[in-house]
């Protein structure tokens, strides 16, 4: 694989050895062999190594395994689908049966790592589940001494009563855009009803479903008119119709058809009132310019029905309490930022105004709908992003905390790739300048050791440079609270505390 950016070729020497052995998988590790596990939900590639080293997968590298019980595997390598079959037994012994099968795409990013993986996986011999549940895969020694690799566990949604979101529609004249705010929707029923919208009207029909094979039946609609979607929404029933096949990858549902072509692709939905980013879309049935950023958060306090509320108007930041009565919110504003910005100063007066009044709110699979006798405003929830720019605030226990003073100024920007769950977190602390790759899904983190760069000609390290980066190398957990970004151990301790930097 290539991993020329992520070598540790800079000031080695600035690296503590409590780094290297959080990285490198313990020799008194207890493996656990369940075979069982391997079955459940879709495995991701998140590091690659040996026992002395550990390397987070590049940023953009999505790589993904599923393992079925009846001794089948398929998944993606980066750039194609797989597919064989495999042994697997309780004694950890682990082989493929054949050779693996692949189609034949060619992509611009990825195709050695891809290559690397597929041999990687045809040479396996054996695998266990290490303390934090991770599956390791272990193979033949590859010519950069690599003889190992680290998955994690994404659950797979559920095909029936889930609310699905379409992301992508190929037709044979091409891939059709699909807008975030008018999205079609899709529901399928335990009793064999479809329901849904097209962007524009309402649809329904019937469904059969059952191990990997869907048949659709004709599909019925409303009659409204709505000039900017229509031709979405005909290719969208169109496919529907015509779809065979399914497969569910983690929160992902993918509709095939006869040819096994992908034609759907959607994403589930279990968006909340609360611990959700929402994102404004419309204001009083005008769009917002995709160049400005509004979002609405709230946060439960320690008494039921209210909390706090933060988020961007579009230029400030703002933050206040909610209270909630039913389907009734109201939202007081306490505090805003004092930027100047003037393309988005109207918006954000208008936004922040129309929050003040008691409001209902509606949440129909990702959206979010806010009304007052003056307003509507239409949200799309958003999981709340580590990308950014962030300053850590504190390290340790909110019991137990320890505040981070000025000369200690410790930054990190994080950036994901957009396809991947994979990215970069960069910064600095007061001696050094660091890179490193990183891994998420979901609730799960995970950090590669970091090359470092010696900025002031410091002789050593801090105590709290070196506790923040050994703090790094073992948070596996993340989450948000009041807009701040926590991160966790396995056994959920907190550990780091960043705020957001504008």
């Amino acid at each position: 694989m290539n991993t020329k950016i992520f070598r540790k070729t800079l000031l080695m020497n600035l690296i503590v050895s409590a780094l290297i052995a959080a990285c490198a998988p313990s020799t008194n590790q207890v493996r656990t062999i369940m075979v069982e596990k391997l079955y459940a939900g879709t495995w991701y590639l998140v590091a690659y190594g040996n026992n002395d080293e550990l390397t987070i997968v590049p940023p953009g590298l999505r790589v993904f395994a599923n393992f079925q019980e009846d001794g089948t595997i398929n998944g993606n390598a980066g750039c194609n689908n797989f597919f064989g079959t495999f042994k697997a037994s309780d004694d950890g012994s682990f082989s493929l049966e054949g050779s693996l099968g692949s189609t034949m795409m060619f992509c611009d990013q990825f195709m050695d790592e891809e290559s690397t993986f597929l041999s990687a996986m045809q040479s396996a011999k054996g695998f266990y589940f290490n303390e934090m549940d991770q599956l390791v895969i272990e193979f033949t020694d590859s010519a950069d001494g690599y003889d190992k690799m680290v998955l994690i566990n994404q659950q797979n949604a559920l095909l029936l009563g889930s609310g699905w979101v379409l992301t992508s529609l190929i037709t044979p004249d091409g891939e059709i855009t699909i807008p975030p705010a008018s999205a079609p929707l899709l529901n399928l029923s335990e009793d064999g009803s479809m329901t849904g919208d097209g962007g524009c009207n309402r649809i329904w029909s019937e469904f059969t479903a059952e191990d990997g094979v869907i048949s659709i039946g004709p599909i019925a609609s409303t009659r409204m008119y709505c000039e900017a979607v229509m031709d979405l929404e005909v290719s969208y029933t169109i496919g529907l119709e015509q779809v065979t096949r399914y497969e569910i990858i983690g929160d992902q549902l993918i509709l095939s058809d006869d040819l096994n072509t992908t034609v759907l692709t959607f994403f589930t939905t279990a968006f909340e009132l609360t611990q959700t980013q929402w994102r404004l879309y419309a204001l009083n049935g005008e769009a917002i310019p995709e160049n400005i950023l509004v979002t609405l958060a709230l946060q439960p306090g320690d008494e039921a029905g209210g909390g706090t509320l933060y988020g961007n108007g579009g230029c400030n930041r703002y933050s206040g309490e909610y209270a909630l009565e039913g389907d009734r919110v109201n939202f007081s504003i306490l505090a805003v930022s004092a930027m100047f910005c003037e393309n988005s100063m109207a918006i954000e007066d208008a936004f922040l105004a129309a929050l003040q009044d008691g409001m209902t709110f509606q949440i129909e699979y990702n959206r979010l709908i806010l009304t007052s006798e003056n307003n509507t405003l239409i949200f799309l929830g958003e999981k709340p992003t580590v990308v950014g720019n962030w300053r850590l605030l504190r390290m340790g226990t909110p019991e137990n905390p320890v505040d981070i003073p000025f000369e200690q100024t410790t930054l990190a920007e994080i950036i994901i790739g957009e396809k991947a769950a994979t990215g970069l977190i960069t910064g600095t602390t007061p001696c050094c300048e660091y890179t490193a790759g990183l891994f998420i899904d979901r609730d799960f983190i995970t950090f590669g050791m970091p090359e470092m760069i010696n900025l002031n000609q410091c002789a050593e390290m801090s105590e709290i440079e070196t506790q923040y980066f050994e703090a790094l190398q073992i948070a596996v957990q993340y989450e948000f609270s009041n807009g701040n970004l926590i991160l966790r151990d396995g056994e959920g301790t907190q550990l780091l505390e960043f705020n957001l930097q504008f």
